[in-house]
């Protein structure tokens, strides 16, 4: 027989009988109808187990049945082992190669394509598993039947998948060269690579290089954190090489010490006191806007109902900016307070945002001088970020993150605000915007260092940028600079009331008085940017490209299936 003959995907008479029913996987994957063990012989590296191997990884990016999974690296192992037993193999290396095999697990397969840069196209190929199989073993056939080594230097099986265009290049290229495989140096140079435990199927998470100190001090940021004799900044680090999990912050080196993190958790009181940060505006907001304390006076007092609040407001004078500000937040409440005592339930995520949450929040920001837009606002730096290795004319544009609301002045998206719905949310939804809302504030910082340094600035020293995330009635501003770390921490929280009932106008007094405060800083902020020093061509060059060479946040990791 031909060596070079293909190797067909169903079973035929010389393969051996169907396993029993009991074994059977319920998957339909190739793998469930074993090759002919007679025709295994001199093409077993070149076309079945890489064929075999890139259908698996195929699956497995296709799948979300857990136990599919499982049946379908089953028929894989149970092929292998029909090769080493069947007396039609008398080769000794295709033997041994079969039990190398054996022992590469789920987790060693999905690596191996990582290490032939077959990431983003695993990324790709979602809208079908057939569509995702094609893909990569053209892919992997294409690189591997070559001989192009991985990043790591090792041979990898090639794949018979190959089109016909490729095919006739090949057989019509004036100096061809035929794919070797070397079977005692692949099985030597895979041994300290492979892992042995078959069973495990772990989603292993995308590995990131440690930081580097000398870029960010380069361009003016604070490369140390200590205080009180702690030094913070070990700390975590301590804590970073015991967090490793797909959706840890620590991963992205950034520093929660917000809320619930585990970060914060891990500090003793005394280190977790040293480590926070109370950041409040140069000057109070009645300082800025001198009628704050006669207005809120008039109408949001103790003994006021929300309707008397209301009235009052309008007898102020519109002319004057926070007179203008608190009326506009109680005319959204009267919308639904003249109808009930209370805001809907039922309300959706977008209305209650747009009427209520960003009403207290955009107003102070546009009082403060500081322009905002609001509902699905795409996050430039984040759109930056998934394009920066992608060919424009080749690739298809990755999709920016969508914020709820946005604060920024010219290119600087300084503020982002995530939201869900005033009441019943589920808790799933603050655990995602949380997660969303502070990588995004890592991408818009990088992004502003490289904007500001392209401006022929040099970026401010601990420089800062906000966000907020709004679950049911309450919302947590946070902000976040660098200190030899990603340091993220809460700087004010409030909780709107939701009733006329229970003391409606303090409660309301009391988020007027936060979101000016926030509105302050991040005023503050752009102010300390509109300040920035210039700095010479060449040292402009030098800058942009420190912050070229920063590594960027991870891709967002795929959400898991939930456990019962």
């Amino acid at each position: 027989m031909d060596s070079n003959a293909p190797i067909p995907s169903s079973a035929s008479a010389d393969s051996p009988p169907p396993p029993s029913s009991s074994s059977t996987s319920s998957s339909s994957s190739p793998l469930d109808h074993p090759a002919p063990q007679g025709l295994v012989l001199g093409r077993f590296f070149h076309t079945y187990a890489a064929r075999h191997w890139g259908d698996l990884v195929a699956f497995l990016n296709n799948s979300k049945d857990q136990d599919s999974v499982e049946n379908y690296h089953a028929a894989y192992v149970r092929d292998l082992k029909r090769i080493q037993s069947s007396p039609l193999v008398l080769s000794e290396a295709v033997k041994r190669h079969a039990q190398k095999l054996l022992s590469t697990n789920l987790v060693a397969m999905r690596s191996a394509f990582d290490n032939i840069q077959l990431r983003e196209l695993r990324n790709q190929a979602t809208t079908s598993i057939q569509k995702g199989m094609l893909q990569l073993n053209k892919e992997a056939g294409d690189r591997l039947a070559e001989g192009v080594p991985s990043k790591t230097g090792k041979h990898h099986l090639g794949s018979p998948s190959l089109d016909v265009q490729d095919k006739k290049k090949r057989k019509n290229s004036e100096a061809p060269k035929k794919a070797t495989f070397d079977t005692e140096a692949k099985i030597e140079d895979d041994a300290h690579n492979e892992q042995t435990d078959s069973a495990a199927v772990v989603d292993q998470p995308e590995t990131t290089p440690p930081i580097r100190l000398d870029l960010f001090s380069r361009l003016n940021q604070e490369t140390t954190w200590s205080k009180d004799g702690h030094d913070i900044l070990e700390l975590f680090r301590t804590y970073q090489t015991k967090n490793q999990q797909i959706f840890e912050l620590a991963r992205d080196e950034i520093a929660d010490l917000s809320g619930q993190s585990g970060f914060a958790f891990s500090l003793t009181a005394e280190q977790l006191g040293a480590a926070l940060v109370d950041i409040s505006p140069a000057r109070p907001p009645h300082e800025i806007w001198p009628s704050l304390n006669d207005v809120a006076s008039r109408v949001l007092i103790d003994r006021h109902s929300f309707d008397e609040a209301l009235a009052a407001s309008r007898a102020e004078s519109m002319l004057d900016p926070v007179a203008e500000y608190i009326h506009g937040i109680l005319y959204s409440y009267s919308k639904y307070f003249r109808f009930s005592d209370r805001i809907p339930a039922d309300l959706r995520e977008h209305e209650g945002f747009a009427d209520m949450t960003w009403t207290v929040i955009g107003g102070a920001l546009t009082l403060a001088g500081v322009e905002t837009r609001y509902l699905e606002v795409p996050v430039k730096a984040v759109e930056e970020r998934k394009n920066a290795h992608r060919n424009p004319f080749l690739d298809t544009k990755a999709q920016a993150h969508m914020a709820d609301g946005v604060a920024f002045r010219g290119p600087y998206q300084i503020y982002l605000a995530e939201a869900s719905a005033l009441s019943q949310s589920e808790t799933g939804k603050r655990a995602e915007d949380e997660f969303k809302l502070k990588r995004d504030l890592r991408d818009i910082f990088q992004s502003q260092l490289k904007d500001i340094c392209e401006d022929g600035l040099l970026p401010p020293r601990s420089m800062s940028v906000f966000g907020s995330t709004s679950f049911n009635a309450r919302t947590t501003f946070y902000a976040l600079d660098f200190m030899g770390v990603f340091r993220l921490h809460e700087v004010r929280s409030m909780i709107l009331p939701l009733t006329k009932m229970g003391g409606f106008t303090l409660r309301l007094k009391r988020c007027v008085l936060v979101c000016l405060e926030v509105a302050l800083m991040i005023k503050e902020e752009l102010e300390r940017r509109d300040c920035a020093d210039p700095i010479p061509q060449g040292r402009k060059q030098l800058l942009v490209q420190a912050c070229n060479q920063m590594q960027v946040t991870t891709r967002t990791p795929t959400k898991p299936k939930k456990q019962k």
